[in-house]
């Protein structure tokens, strides 16, 4: 019944069942930092949304939060890299635990970065 849905009862629930044909094998490293940047984009916008209070007032503060985020991509990148050479559940740990929360902030500092220059730049045209 591969690639096919077949549907149960059991008391009373109706219960889908679905089984698919697995092809390629496991995720490739390149898929999962692809989704790992992918949410961390997705969890930077809703944190932007969610407390907009939190942003920085002056472009100097936002370059400065800019900077702290990519340097501290460079040492989540470091870590990674450690880790990996470790073993695999240290790889998968370091980037859910910190590459995640570095990417996450990066890419939020970037947005902050963007919100005041494009605020700066509504006064010049």
């Amino acid at each position: 019944m591969t690639g096919a849905a077949a549907v149960r009862h059991r008391r009373g629930e109706i219960l889908l069942l679905q089984r698919v044909r697995r092809s390629g094998g496991p995720v490739t490293a390149a898929v999962l930092i692809a989704a790992i940047a992918f949410g961390a984009a997705l969890l930077a916008v809703w944190s932007y949304l969610r407390w907009p209070g939190a942003a920085p007032n002056t472009i100097a503060s936002a370059i400065l939060h800019a900077i702290l985020a990519f340097g501290g991509l460079q040492v989540a990148a470091i870590g990674l890299g450690r880790a990996a050479a470790s073993s695999d559940y240290a790889a998968e740990l370091t980037l859910i635990l910190v590459v995640l929360p570095a990417l996450t902030y990066a890419f939020l500092a970037a947005l902050w970065v963007m919100r005041l220059f494009a605020a700066s730049l509504k006064g010049v045209g």
